[in-house]
């Protein structure tokens, strides 16, 4: 059993992880963050299944402790920082693939709460997973309105990403146009829709 590598940031900080195979990673909360650990959210997570999102093999209530499947990866923030450049073409794809997990999240009544670039994934062939379950919450009558917090914090970090491409080595010769009149907040593909994306 080989540890992962720790990384110093917010989720390593929080939590231990232990790769117990090539399939499955161990996530266990280390004591001061034990309240992120919702069993009823976690419960809910199990039951659905998707390429775009990390999935959860399974919980251990009573040692606040997640598996989940091992994606070997770099975060969209570390990929946007390499110096492999991405072209047009593969951008508008991970946007496109970003967008679907969140819609797919919240086409089962989740909302993820903490979209940044940090918490998509990104693997060599270019494939997107939404990751980080620390603060999301249920759907439900009341509180559907956590899904346009969701929208609204991918359309900031698409608009980061394009309108800052000085901060980004791989797409810093890259150039897009925005059609604002019509941007559509109504979901996170209908948002990549309505931009004139080039």
């Amino acid at each position: 059993m080989n540890s992962i590598q720790i990384i110093d940031n917010f989720e390593t900080q929080i939590a231990k992880f232990t790769i117990l195979s090539n399939d499955i990673v161990e996530k266990k909360y280390k004591v001061q963050y034990e309240h992120l650990f919702h069993e009823i959210i976690f419960e809910k997570l199990l039951t659905i299944k998707s390429n775009r999102i990390i999935n959860l093999s399974y919980i251990k209530i009573d040692k606040k402790v997640l598996g989940y499947e091992y994606f070997p990866s770099t975060t969209l923030r570390e990929r946007l920082k390499s110096h492999k450049i991405i072209n047009s073409t593969e951008l508008i794809h991970i946007f496109e693939e970003m967008a679907f997990a969140i819609d797919f999240l919240h086409s089962k009544n989740i909302a993820h709460i903490d979209i940044n670039d940090t918490n998509f994934l990104i693997n060599k062939d270019l494939d997107v997973k939404l990751n980080d379950y620390d603060f999301i919450e249920i759907l439900n009558e009341k509180n559907q309105d956590l899904k346009q917090i969701d929208i609204l914090a991918f359309a900031i970090l698409i608009y980061r990403i394009i309108q800052l491409p000085y901060q980004w080595k791989a797409i810093k010769n890259l150039y897009f146009q925005f059609n604002t009149k019509n941007v559509n907040y109504s979901s996170c593909i209908s948002f990549l829709k309505s931009l004139e994306l080039r």
